[in-house]
């Protein structure tokens, strides 16, 4: 099911059009961003796994700029990262990428926003397996959600949000509307389209850039003391939509680091951020993280993050 498509004012258009004739040769910004990170971590992972399950490239908080905000993240360095990344793993067996939100480090210009969304998704097309691109809060900042529809019908890309199914599980992924206060909210059409719509005996794994509970945020560098703010503002609505389904994980980004719990028999896993350069901060390298999700069957799995060929968080589900 796809949401509507507001009809865009004529200010937004003329920044969607001016974003549309930007190019590396106009922007020399562009081609300084897309310079190859040199990098001795790339020493290839063995993801092949398991013959019968689907592997997902999971990618979060990529946080593409033109500036750096220190300390930990180089966001001027993120879309040179990025092409390297899909350079090592265009060749893999993975069956589906998971693009999980924040592709931006927003700019006051929407148009220079929008430029630089749209270079991460020409990098990210280059994978050569279908794509699910999630809505994150800075991008909603940057762009908005009505443009950012429009740069999705433009470029072929998923509803803001649905459902998969596979042989014997569904992937399902959940959109978002992120007010300047910093907090996110699933929209009522969704949580309505959850509670109606979805296969109830289908066992789940659903994608969100905030989180569906709200997680312990203690020493976290970002939400340390605002513990609200790391998941969907109505989740009791959405976790009571969500109360008939198997849901087997939920697995969203947001808070730079990677993080587990249970709740009942739902596994609550975050992702670390592509951009999060933790180990070295102030420095002028993005590390490039990424995670693979390893579904061998609806109640057994494994969840990988990595740097370069370093795992940095290693889950296994087996329930």
């Amino acid at each position: 099911m796809s949401p509507d498509n507001p009809n865009l004012s004529r200010r937004d258009f003329i920044d969607l059009a001016g974003a549309a004739a930007l190019s590396t040769a106009t922007l020399p910004w562009l081609h300084r961003l897309m310079h190859p990170v040199q990098s001795d971590t790339w020493r290839l992972p063995n993801v092949q796994g398991h013959p019968c399950s689907e592997r997902l490239l999971l990618i979060g908080d990529i946080h593409s700029g033109l500036t750096d905000s220190p300390p930990r993240q180089a966001n001027t360095q993120a879309l040179s990262a990025l092409d390297n990344l899909v350079d090592h793993l265009q060749d893999y067996p993975f069956s589906l990428l998971v693009q999980m939100g924040d592709m931006i480090r927003e700019t006051e210009n929407k148009s220079t926003n929008t430029a630089l969304y749209s270079q991460c998704l020409n990098v990210l097309c280059r994978l050569p397996f279908s794509a699910i691109h999630l809505l994150g809060n800075h991008d909603l900042y940057g762009i908005s959600r009505d443009n950012l529809h429009q740069i999705f019908q433009q470029y072929g890309l998923n509803p803001f949000y649905g459902v998969r199914e596979y042989n014997d599980f569904q992937v399902l992924w959940l959109d978002l509307v992120a007010p300047p206060d910093g907090s996110g909210t699933l929209p009522e059409a969704t949580i309505a389209w959850l509670e109606n719509t979805v296969y109830p005996d289908t066992p789940t794994f659903i994608f969100s850039h905030y989180g569906i509970m709200p997680q312990n945020s203690e020493g976290n560098f970002y939400f340390h003391g605002a513990r609200r703010l790391t998941a969907l503002a109505n989740n009791r609505e959405v976790w009571q939509a969500l109360s008939g389904l198997p849901v087997q994980a939920v697995i969203s980004a947001h808070m730079h680091w990677g993080s587990y719990s249970k709740v009942g028999n739902t596994h609550l896993i975050t992702i670390p951020a592509f951009i999060e350069n933790a180990a070295s901060p102030d420095s002028d390298n993005c590390p490039g993280i990424y995670s693979v999700l390893e579904i061998t069957d609806p109640h057994r799995f494994t969840l990988k993050s990595y740097f370069g060929s370093n795992c940095l968080l290693n889950i296994e589900a087996d329930s």
